[in-house]
């Protein structure tokens, strides 16, 4: 068993173009007096800050979210500037914090940290979260508190699903029904919401349904999107006393047939269950002011094949795969003086994986088993202690530490594999020693990692907050990383890699918050080096299928990294009922060890919009016409494999009215001007599918119209 111890931007111009035509023209239609008596701000995105020592957390506006185009969470989340997300389909974003992402993002329900169950990661861990079950988003691109739990060296993605009655809502059932639909995908997605409760008791209840199809590109293109997926959510908040709450949560997902074309196999069914439970109390005992306990649950199950793909007439594919993940948090908080408090707590969490691949070669009857996840757990544990004091007024301060111990092992590491034709059978961890060496012999693995930071925050002026941060973050590497058995893979083969050491990012931040009547700013700037940054690489070449061509083996292996970027945004007040949001974020990637730039990492990405809200006699509205500009990216990794991408703009037009006291109506039209363009963070086409050749970059869709309708009653 081992112990280890753990720029500049682009002279890019914004793409501003008709902007200025028409707003003006907008405001020639005028803004009515009852408007400016009565302003009304129904944004399709507000993203506000978290004041609670936490000036790089972004909560995003459920409401909002639950009636806009966005169809998953993953989609919500890429609105938040510096939030990028992977795509292999038009379901499944991965969101990418500062240019990292994969499981560098910590998802997590309540604490309990969520995992997807497909090794070529179709399922990254929000799909199974449906955005009209969750009570509120927020994602921490910074320094996060010690308390959050271990890993995120990227960042982290925090769901509550616990519903809090307000206390002035009216005795009785509340319910509310939705549905929205676009032209894109020929799509729809309904939901049905119950709440209900008392002074003790709080309940809510969801369903939703969604289905999407193949949709077509501004020049035609016709790309593979079909999805079809439904849930289900309840949350029950009990107050057994005046000074305590309990809650509990569960949420059930499924998806069946959905198209992804980055990759050799599709979705044939996913499904997820995941429980949550809370307990805490308030109380008033020599300092100690509260205790909280948390426990949760998730399992997924999941099943993928390559019925829909070109080589289905060679080759019959198919993998079923699981992940289960299960934590506990207990924490305390005291006060240890008029402005000084201490939280200490202990969390822990378990995650397992398994999957196993079936092949059948078609014109020999062949038939391959592989066991992709050998069964790989991983046990983690950590203890943390956190103060926050205020010497002054004006100035609060957040130190914070933990130190968490992750055993992982691989519990069918002897599993039989064979490397290609004419080689014969091995084991999972010879061929773990084969590309990596002989320190990868030993699948048992623990580390023991150190995290901690400081936070500063400078109040100067009613309007005006400065901040600043500086600290260490780390991350054992996960399951995949570490014990992927030798497999095919996208882009060839992988294999992973048992000797690797913990990622450790230090990272520094800075930026301020400015909040006035016609000008609200926030801007943050950070520079981050990444010890150990664990780096997908391609690690051997030879011919594995005998088809006399090399074929890439992939693996993984430490290396330095080094981090740069940051946000701006905003929002101007122009006149009452008149405001102009924008944002700009940028991030470089460069990989220290090898003197190159770091692959899968966006490029400068700029926002600005016109927006209009008012009453209009007893309807409330709003409406937005805006742009988004994405410059070319040309710092690109040719080793990954990756290409250099062109630059794009698009643009939309949005609005929204409350018909009547309980009825709101969204329309929009997206890619207004019918633009052919494509994410540069969107993988390739794997093999040919639907009007896309292999190897071809996916395009996003062309114009199209949604529109969505919810009532309350």
């Amino acid at each position: 068993m081992r112990y280890r111890d753990s720029i500049m931007i682009s002279n890019s111009l914004l793409y501003v173009t008709v902007l200025t035509a028409v707003s003006g023209t907008l405001i020639s239609h005028g803004v009515s007096a009852e408007t400016q008596r009565s302003p009304v701000e129904l944004p399709p995105f507000v993203i506000t800050g978290h004041r609670d020592m936490g000036p790089s957390v972004n909560r995003l506006d459920m409401e909002a979210v639950k009636q806009s185009a966005s169809g998953e969470l993953g989609d919500a989340l890429s609105e938040v500037p510096g939030v990028s997300g992977v795509r292999r389909g038009a379901c499944g974003a991965e969101s990418v914090i500062r240019g990292q992402g994969w499981e560098r993002v910590a998802v997590q329900v309540d604490g309990l940290p969520l995992y997807g169950a497909c090794p070529a990661r179709m399922d990254p861990p929000l799909v199974y979260v449906s955005k009209h079950a969750a009570e509120s988003v927020s994602v921490e691109k910074g320094l996060p508190s010690v308390t959050w739990g271990p890993g995120g060296t990227a960042g982290r993605v925090l769901v509550s699903p616990h519903y809090v009655r307000d206390a002035s809502a009216k005795a009785g059932v509340e319910s509310a029904l939705g549905v929205s639909t676009d032209t894109a995908r020929d799509g729809y997605d309904a939901h049905a919401e119950l709440k209900s409760g008392s002074d003790t008791v709080s309940a809510r209840a969801t369903v939703d349904v969604s289905e999407g199809h193949d949709y077509r590109s501004a020049n035609g293109v016709r790309v593979p999107a079909h999805a079809q997926e439904h849930g289900a959510s309840l949350s029950l908040g009990l107050k057994p006393t005046s000074r305590s709450q309990l809650w509990t949560t569960l949420q059930y997902h499924r998806g069946e047939d959905v198209n992804y074309p980055a990759l050799p196999m599709d979705t044939r069914e996913m499904e997820s269950t995941i429980l949550n439970g809370r307990y805490q109390v308030d109380l008033d005992k020599g300092g100690l002011e509260r205790i909280e306990l948390k426990l949760g649950y998730a399992s997924v199950d999941h099943l993928m094949d390559n019925r829909d793909k070109s080589n289905r007439g060679k080759l019959h594919a198919s993998t079923r795969s699981e992940a289960r993940s299960i934590a506990a948090t207990a924490l305390g908080e005291w006060r240890l003086g008029e402005q000084t408090g201490l939280t200490v707590g202990v969390d822990a969490n378990h995650a397992e994986r398994d999957a196993m691949r079936t092949r059948i070669m078609i014109a020999s009857g062949m038939r391959f088993q592989d066991h992709m996840w050998p069964e790989p757990e991983q046990d983690a544990a950590g203890l943390f202690g956190e103060v926050r004091f205020s010497p002054r007024s004006d100035w609060t301060f957040r130190l914070g530490s933990r130190v968490d111990v992750a055993s992982s092992d691989a519990s069918a590491a002897d599993a039989a594999v064979r490397l290609g034709p004419g080689i014969a059978p091995t084991t999972v961890r010879d061929a773990y020693v084969r590309f990596n060496g002989s320190d990868a012999a030993d699948d048992s693995v623990t580390d023991v990692m150190l995290a901690g930071n400081v936070v500063a925050l400078w109040q100067a002026t009613d309007a005006f907050q400065l901040y600043t941060s500086l600290g260490r973050v780390t991350r054992a590497p996960n399951l995949t990383e570490r014990y992927f058995a030798y497999a095919p893979a996208p882009g060839g083969y992988q294999v992973g890699n048992p000797a690797l050491d913990p990622e450790a990012k230090h990272e520094v931040d800075v930026g301020f918050e400015y909040n006035a009547e016609r000008l609200r700013l926030a801007c943050s700037l950070f520079a981050a080096r990444v010890e150990d940054y664990i780096y997908n690489s391609v690690v051997d070449r030879f011919d594995v299928n005998g088809d006399g061509t090399p074929d890439r083996i992939r693996g993984f292996e430490n290396l330095d990294a080094t981090f740069m970027g940051g946000e701006l945004s905003g929002d101007l007040n122009v006149a009452s009922g008149l405001t102009l949001p924008f944002s700009v974020a940028y991030v470089r990637g460069r990989n220290e060890t090898d003197n190159r730039d770091l692959p899968e990492i966006p490029p400068l990405d700029l926002r600005l919009a016109v927006r209009l809200f008012g009453t209009t006699g007893e309807h409330r509205w709003w409406s937005e016409f805006g742009a988004r500009y994405a410059d070319s990216q040309n710092h690109v990794d040719p080793l990954f494999p990756e290409d250099a991408t062109p630059d794009f703009s698009v643009f939309h037009l949005r609005a929204g009215v409350k018909l009547a006291e309980r009825v709101e109506l969204t329309l929009g039209v997206e890619n207004l001007f019918d633009n052919d363009y494509h994410e540069h963070l969107t993988r390739e086409a794997m093999l040919g599918t639907g009007d896309l050749a292999k190897g071809s970059e996916i395009p996003e869709p062309g114009r199209y119209l949604h529109a969505s309708v919810r009532t309350t009653f």
